[in-house]
C-alpha cells in the first residue's frame, strides 16, 4: 500500500481547511499512529494554533486515538460546501493534573478531574466521507469546532438519567436519552493514558497538560446535518446551545 509522509499529508490538509474543500477518500494514509500524530503537529505549526483541548475516540475493537481541538468558544461553524458534517452533544472535563503515560485506574482517572462541563461539537471532516482511522486521526480526529456550556457536577459522568434534544430551523434531528458509546465516559481517556506509555501511540504536541479541555465521545452519536441551518441543541433543564451551521 502506498503512504502519505506527514509533510505531504499535512500540506493537503491545511489547504483543504484553507480553501473549503474536501480531499478524496482514496487519498494515501499515513503509514502509522506515530505518522498521523506527526501530521497533527505540522498542521498545528502550519496554521499557528496554541493545543489547550483535545479530543479521545475509543473504538469499539479497544483502539484509541487523539487529536487537538483549535477552538472551544466557537457558536458559527463554515463548513465546506459538500461533505459530512454533524453535531455532537459532549461531557467534556477540565484536566486538574497532566495525563500520565501509564495505565491508570478509574479512580486516578477521577482524580485527574478538576471541572466537568457539557460540550457542544461540530464534526467536520476534511474529506468527503469519514475516513479510515489513519487519516481519520491524522485530520484531528475531525474536528471542525466546539463550543463550552456549563460546569456540571462530578456526577454528571455517572451518566445519569437525561435527555438530549438537537433540532435545525426547528425540526427535531435527535430526541434520546444521553448514552455514552464506551458506557463510562472515562473510558477514552484511561485508554489514552495507558496507549501514551508507547511513544508510537502517543501525540506530538506535547502530551495532554493540566489546564487543558478534553473532550470525551458523544453523547448521542453524530446527527448528520446536511444544509445550512440555525440549530439548537440541549440537554433539557441543564443547557441549551444556540448554534449555526453555513455550508
Amino acid at each position: 500500500m502506498t503512504h502519505s509522509t506527514p509533510k505531504s499529508l499535512a500540506e493537503k490538509l491545511v489547504a483543504a481547511r484553507k480553501d473549503r474543500t474536501r480531499l478524496p477518500l482514496d487519498t494515501p494514509p499515513p503509514a502509522s499512529f506515530a505518522d498521523a500524530y506527526e501530521t497533527q503537529r505540522l498542521v498545528t505549526e502550519a496554521l499557528g494554533h496554541e493545543v489547550t483541548a483535545w479530543k479521545i475516540g475509543l473504538a469499539p475493537d479497544g483502539t484509541v486515538f487523539a487529536g487537538p481541538m483549535y477552538s472551544t468558544k466557537d457558536r458559527v461553524l463554515h463548513a465546506a460546501p459538500t461533505g459530512f458534517i454533524a453535531a455532537e452533544v459532549e461531557y467534556a472535563i477540565r484536566m486538574a493534573k497532566d495525563l500520565p503515560q501509564r495505565e491508570i485506574s478509574r479512580a486516578e482517572a477521577l482524580d485527574l478531574v478538576g471541572e466537568v462541563l457539557l460540550g457542544f461539537e461540530f464534526v467536520e471532516t476534511r474529506f468527503v466521507e469519514v475516513p479510515a482511522l489513519l487519516l481519520h486521526t491524522a485530520d484531528n480526529v475531525a474536528n471542525g469546532g466546539y463550543a463550552t456550556g456549563p460546569i456540571l457536577p462530578r456526577t454528571a459522568l455517572d451518566l445519569p438519567e437525561r435527555r438530549i434534544v438537537i433540532k435545525a430551523d426547528g425540526h427535531t434531528l435527535f430526541d434520546g436519552p444521553a448514552a455514552h458509546p464506551n458506557g463510562d465516559v472515562l473510558a477514552p481517556l484511561m485508554a489514552y493514558a495507558k496507549a501514551s506509555a508507547d511513544p508510537a501511540l502517543r501525540d506530538h504536541l506535547g502530551g495532554i497538560r493540566a489546564g487543558h479541555l478534553v473532550t470525551l465521545g458523544s453523547l448521542c452519536g453524530g446527527v448528520a446535518v446536511s444544509h445550512t441551518c440555525d440549530l439548537v441543541a440541549e440537554m433539557p433543564g441543564v443547557a441549551r446551545f444556540d448554534l449555526r451551521y453555513e455550508r
